[in-house]
């Protein structure tokens, strides 16, 4: 009867805790794009026009309560799936020496959330009143302090500190080598866009989901190639 080698199967369990760790991050992260691009359309759709008092006629249509009822509903969700695949991140990039850059992680993925449940929020709260009254008609007013709001914490505040998630993890990727250095480099390119672009560009917060699509795609690529070998 052969014994195992020592620490053979420790080395085994790590093993499979660090594929677990890609899988959860890998489809955490696809749900969280799917999730947040559906949510970002349909909110952009409601707020394509630049005048008020056509979102003021806009909001008080019958649909559009619910169709964007709808769409703040799914980023609790997105919410949710980011911080799973956050977790498995930071469990398969993050290396001894990077404790550092793995407590940056976790504060801007965590700042990044909250920044998304408080613009949902705000939109939430206004459309929720429209729905409890048939008498209550949104203003020019109100909408135009809600877009103000939701608009810093969406394209100031939110694309910021996704931003830096994004700078940290290429940074932990070029020196865990755990995706190919040009994700790292292409997440470097991305994250400066984030940090440093204009903020008044709608589309700049379109930009995390893509990265995130892409890495989470290379994180079970990566996982079938470690599970076939």
């Amino acid at each position: 009867m052969s014994k195992s080698k020592p620490g053979e199967s420790g080395s085994g369990g790590a093993r499979r805790t660090n594929l677990l760790s890609l899988r959860a991050a890998g489809t955490a992260g696809l749900v969280f794009t799917g999730l947040m691009t559906v949510s970002l359309v349909l909110l952009n759709r409601a707020l394509a026009t630049s005048r008020n008092a056509d979102l003021v006629v806009w909001f008080n249509q019958e649909v559009a309560p619910a169709a964007t009822l709808v769409s703040l509903y799914l980023i609790p969700f997105a919410g949710i799936a980011f911080l799973w695949f956050m977790a498995g991140l930071r469990h398969s990039a993050a290396t001894r020496n990077d404790r550092l850059f793995d407590s940056v992680l976790l504060g801007s993925g965590l700042l990044f959330v909250a920044m998304l449940f408080s613009a949902a929020a705000v939109m939430a709260a206004l459309v929720s009143r429209l729905t409890e009254s048939a008498d209550f008609m949104i203003s020019s007013d109100d909408v135009r302090v809600t877009r103000l709001i939701m608009f810093s914490f969406f394209n100031v505040f939110a694309a910021r500190a996704a931003g830096v998630f994004v700078m940290v993890s290429s940074a932990m990727f070029l020196r865990s080598k755990l995706l190919p250095r040009w994700i790292a480099l292409l997440g470097i390119v991305f994250a400066v866009a984030l940090l440093l672009g204009m903020s008044h560009l709608k589309l700049l917060i379109f930009l995390f989901p893509a990265w995130t699509c892409l890495v989470s795609v290379a994180l079970l690529a990566r996982l079938r190639t470690g599970a076939q070998a």
